[in-house]
């Protein structure tokens, strides 16, 4: 009995490494007892590799096991005495449930941030909650059900208190786009390398701005975790290394032909609504709630793996959910044209715009 290929369309989530990825892996967790590699080697090593990912100096650069991680981490050491938190409406969800918890402990406030209707993203919005006891605005670079890209630059150059500190996570953005803390601006940048990057899991990053070690009292060492995993260290390294050998721009281009296919082929449906090209590799899909079970057997059925998505959890201050089941899928540079192909059989008749006069 042979088993269905697996077509993988869900880089949102996890990123499948690179066969380089797991060698360095391998290489380090298999190294002879006697001949072991000292692990601040390894960690420097990755360091200096995640800084020339970021454009920056590797002194403001840490490693870390996770966004939620490392970015609890840091606002755990945020001066919570009164003030308030600006939140962007998209913020990840155990980032919104984090706040909240710590609100309820401190005399903190969470404000949120709302979005247009339409999903625009206003600066404005941002200037209008300004105040001197803002203490910190938290956003995400890259958003996770549609990919939109937030004005990250925009809003932080908006005036506003010395103390505040712009926290950004690019989870969504590593590996699929240049980033770089000192042009967008930010203070502190968080983002896991198993989603884009195609890092190992348990591999993350992180940059604070000597404004932020100022505010948070520390260095990126600080936070670093004492017992990350060797073997992971040197994946993260090689993950890093193929990004750049293959160059960001060209890994954007690849996606912007796979997404085009999947959106030329999903345009014009009429049951299965697609939603707006943002971030380039994000393809969100609005499924009629009565449709999900159908399009959810016939995606297994042909082994593609994609991600059904709940906005109550993940993004819960962006709003109340339409009434329909949110679809996304995410290729990478890994998938081939007949991927995409699958992928849209997958759908079938869901996104075949209606015939005229029928």
């Amino acid at each position: 009995m042979t088993s269905t290929p697996r077509i993988y369309l869900n880089a949102c989530s996890l990123g499948l490494p690179d066969a380089s990825c797991g060698e360095a892996i391998a290489r380090q967790a298999l190294r002879p007892p006697d001949r072991p590699e000292d692990e601040s080697t390894l960690r420097e090593a990755a360091r200096r590799n995640c800084a020339r990912l970021l454009r920056t100096d590797p002194e403001g650069v840490g490693l870390g096991t996770g966004t939620f991680q490392l970015w609890s981490t840091v606002m755990g050491r945020l001066p919570l005495r009164g003030g308030r938190i600006l939140v962007a409406a998209h913020e990840w969800g155990d980032h919104v449930r984090w706040l909240h918890r710590v609100a309820a402990q401190t005399d903190t406030t969470v404000e949120a941030v709302p979005a247009t209707p339409d999903g625009v993203l206003d600066p404005a919005a941002w200037t209008a909650r300004m105040d001197d006891d803002v203490i910190a605005l938290c956003l995400p670079l890259v958003t996770s059900l549609s990919g939109l890209r937030y004005p990250a630059e925009e809003i932080a150059r908006l005036p506003r208190p010395d103390g505040a500190l712009v926290v950004l996570d690019v989870a969504q953005a590593l590996g699929r786009a240049v980033v770089t803390p000192e042009a967008l601006g930010c203070d502190v940048l968080v983002g896991t390398a198993r989603k884009w990057l195609r890092g190992p899991r348990q591999t993350a990053l992180f940059w604070l701005s000597e404004r932020a070690r100022s505010v948070l009292q520390c260095t990126p060492g600080d936070i670093e975790p004492f017992d990350l995993n060797a073997a992971l260290l040197a994946g993260l390294s090689q993950a890093v290394e193929t990004a750049l050998k293959r160059g960001l721009s060209d890994i954007a281009d690849e996606l912007e032909a796979l997404e085009a296919r999947l959106r030329s082929g999903l345009d014009g449906a009429e049951v299965v609504r697609l939603g707006p090209a943002s971030t380039v590799g994000t393809i969100p899909l609005a499924v009629p709630l009565d449709r999900r079970p159908v399009i959810d057997a016939r995606l297994r059925t042909r082994g593609i793996v994609a991600k059904w998505c709940d906005p109550r959890r993940d993004e819960p201050l962006s709003g109340a959910p339409a009434p329909s089941a949110h679809l996304r899928l995410s290729p990478h540079v890994y998938n081939t044209d007949a991927d995409i192909e699958a992928a849209l059989g997958a759908l079938g008749s869901d996104v075949a715009p209606a015939r005229k006069g029928a």
